[in-house]
């Protein structure tokens, strides 16, 4: 039990620290290949656009049902698209398609 808490402290401090840093997780400018592109994706998250992001959350309340109807279109979005494609493979409900390949409809 001790060393889950100190598990759940150390992911505690990093969140902490990442959010006070404003995401920058750099400790240097000298930024190549895959870490080069985190910042600029942080930064057009933040700004948002026609099709993804930002989406406010009001830290107040749960965020599980703040988050609910963008996560819904997305579960939606891929099941049609899925499931056509796994037919292909012979996969259907009760051979080879996962229990999961299905719409939700709550959030838990």
């Amino acid at each position: 039990m001790e060393q889950l808490i100190r598990i759940d402290q150390k992911a505690i401090i990093k969140n902490e620290a990442m959010f006070e840093s404003n995401f920058d997780a750099f400790r240097s400018n000298a930024m190549k290949g895959y870490p080069s592109g985190l910042q600029n994706f942080i930064n057009n998250m933040k700004r948002g656009s026609s099709t993804s992001g930002p989406i406010d959350v009001d830290l107040t309340k749960p965020a599980v049902h703040q988050l609910w109807n963008t996560v819904k279109g997305i579960i939606s979005f891929g099941t049609r698209i899925m499931q056509p494609f796994l037919k292909l493979f012979g996969s259907e409900v009760g051979n080879g398609l996962s229990p999961f390949a299905v719409d939700i409809e709550t959030p838990g």
